[in-house]
């Protein structure tokens, strides 16, 4: 379990941290569920038009975020709900 964590730490979420294999089963799954749809720019909601930058933000994927971002990456794109990436990350209590 030690393991699995500082795996999802240094390549999904910085402060996750849970000996629940659940919660790292769901964290995993969204992990290669959005890795498989980059770039961040890519939609991920069609029905939101929210990009894996959202999704990615929503969850705290910051070091997803951090290894998968383009210098080019727009923070102020916002979804059908307009609500940028930063929006969502803060609104989950995250910070990126």
């Amino acid at each position: 379990i030690n393991t699995i964590n500082e795996w999802l730490r240094q390549h999904v979420k910085s402060d996750f941290n849970s000996n629940n294999p659940s919660e790292m089963e769901e964290i995993y799954s969204l992990f290669t569920r959005l890795k498989a749809k980059l770039p961040l720019t890519s939609i991920y909601n069609k029905d939101l038009n929210s990009s894996l930058l959202h999704e990615a933000a929503k969850a705290g994927f910051d070091v997803f975020i951090k290894n998968n971002a383009s210098e080019n990456i727009d923070w102020d794109v916002t979804n059908a709900n307009k609500n940028t990436p930063l929006h969502l990350a803060a609104a989950g209590g995250h910070y990126l």
